[in-house]
């Protein structure tokens, strides 16, 4: 291990007590009990999950398009996905779409329902390249959201903003959508970088927590992608989980030229919905094997937290447009 590896371990400590304090408050949800709907969200006529709005502003007219919160749950455990769920519930009334795979739980889809929540079943099995029925979730998830939002381009017309998340280790304090102005969000950065945090999320060197300030603003209509840095304070070729990602999966040449940048968490990154597909057929392309520019080593370097390298190196090497790093 490197000596990065047990650096904030009390930030660690603290996010498993809130953690745990989050499941037992959800923990009726989980064993099947019912709760009362925590947020009621005005929808237009119609109902259902695609009407709910939030509007933006653009050359002084406004176009109503829906957030959107986007998720992975394969073989996610339901005190999990309940504490994802009601949490973001509680504070949001933004569309939320997770992919899981089938058969989809009982228990899931009671927790969706009573959360307002779409679920998109996937068959493993069915999976191509067969290569990938193997690859951990969080490598798998990529390939899967651009496939769907490639295949339904009618989503790019629905959907405004987007947050890209864990669901398994995270909850949310305050509503991630919170609209800012562009002078407020100056203000507010000049204020503070990190309280009024709006998401956790957290895994294996793949930490981070959001200030509420850090919103994709899209009410000057401009394009942006944001990614967060990890709690870890260290850079990358001090971390024996990131920089063991980065060299298996692109060498170690590729390591030497990012392993002096900071760490950013893979795990949760936001932005107009333009800039998140964009992402997401970056990812997608290096992940199925299409790109090679890097000298990517898929699918034979795959494994738990790659996505991570791959991140890493995209946002090191200058590979995402329109990117906004948030501390």
């Amino acid at each position: 291990k490197s000596p990065g590896d047990a650096i904030h371990i009390k930030e660690y400590e603290a996010l498993l007590i809130r953690a745990k304090e989050l499941t037992d408050k959800y923990k009726d949800l989980a064993s099947g009990a019912i709760l009362p709907s925590a947020v009621s969200p005005t929808a237009s006529a119609g109902g259902g999950i695609g009407n709910l709005r939030s509007p933006n502003v653009h050359s002084g007219s406004v176009i109503e398009k829906a957030d959107l919160v986007l998720g992975m749950a394969q073989d996610t455990d339901p005190k999990n996905l309940a504490v994802f769920c009601r949490s973001l519930r509680s504070v949001s009334t933004a569309d939320v779409i997770i992919f899981t795979n089938e058969p989809i739980p009982a228990r899931h889809l009671e927790i969706a329902k009573q959360s307002r929540v779409k679920l998109i079943g996937f068959d493993l099995s069915k999976v191509q390249p067969t290569s990938m029925q193997n690859y951990h979730p969080s490598t798998l998830r990529w390939p899967l959201f651009y496939n769907h939002f490639s295949e339904n381009p009618s989503l790019m017309e629905r959907y405004g903003r987007v947050w890209m998340i864990d669901v398994r280790d995270s909850y949310f304090q305050s509503d991630p959508f919170s609209f800012v102005t562009p002078q407020q969000q100056q203000q507010a950065h000049a204020a503070t970088s990190s309280s009024s945090s709006s998401a956790v999320a957290g895994r294996n060197g793949r930490g981070a927590k959001l200030g509420s300030a850090d919103s994709p603003n899209t009410d000057s209509g401009e394009i942006g992608f944001h990614v967060f840095t990890g709690v870890e304070s260290f850079p990358i070729k001090e971390c024996g989980w990131n920089s063991g990602w980065i060299k298996d999966c692109f060498g170690t040449g590729v390591l030497n030229s990012v392993g002096s940048k900071g760490i950013i968490c893979s795990g949760v990154s936001a932005g107009t919905m333009s800039a998140a597909l964009e992402y997401m057929r970056t990812m997608n392309d290096i992940i199925v094997g299409k790109d090679h520019s890097q000298g990517a080593k898929f699918p034979h370097c795959e494994r738990n937290g790659v996505d991570q390298g791959v991140h890493n190196v995209l946002v090191h090497t200058g590979a995402l447009g329109h990117l906004h790093v948030k501390q």
